[in-house]
């Protein structure tokens, strides 16, 4: 329970981080709803890049591994 509202503690300051950022760059969108639209998008382009990052390991790891079954031939 207590980690649970440490989240939505962090999740509120990550809010309010928001809103202080919208009020000095577009301050007719720095609303709550705004800033956790924002923070939405974040999320999934950072989700995003990491499974193209997982993706980018994987493949190198597969062909490594085909260049020294190729050098074992």
């Amino acid at each position: 329970m207590e980690a649970m509202a440490k989240k939505k503690s962090q999740f509120e300051k990550d809010i309010e981080s928001v809103i202080r950022f919208l009020k000095q760059t577009d301050p007719e969108n720095a609303t709550r709803a705004k800033a956790m639209e924002m923070l939405g998008s974040m999320q999934t382009l950072a989700h995003l890049i990491a499974h193209k990052v997982v993706d980018k390991e994987r493949g190198e790891k597969l062909r490594k591994e085909i260049k020294k079954k190729k050098a074992k031939s």
